[in-house]
């Protein structure tokens, strides 16, 4: 499979627990706190890139966030 660069931006700064939940749901995610949000960066394996897409807003959403957009410089 081929990693993907996915981000995803949550409006609003997490908080350090913030961050523990999200890793136990996506461990190749990294987030990047700005002051009113957040951006997760997740290197994802998945056959395309929407595919990994649809499993890093899953994995996001399994820790209680939702994503208001979605960036990446994969050319997809």
């Amino acid at each position: 499979m081929t990693t993907h660069d996915v981000t995803l931006v949550v409006n609003q700064r997490i908080t350090d627990k913030d961050i523990d939940i999200i890793f136990e749901h996506a461990d190749d995610a990294t987030p990047e706190r700005g002051n009113h949000r957040t951006l997760v960066h997740f290197a994802r394996e998945a056959p395309s890139w929407p595919a990994a897409v649809v499993s890093a807003l899953a994995d996001l959403e399994a820790a209680g966030f939702q994503a208001a957009s979605v960036h990446t410089d994969d050319p997809h």
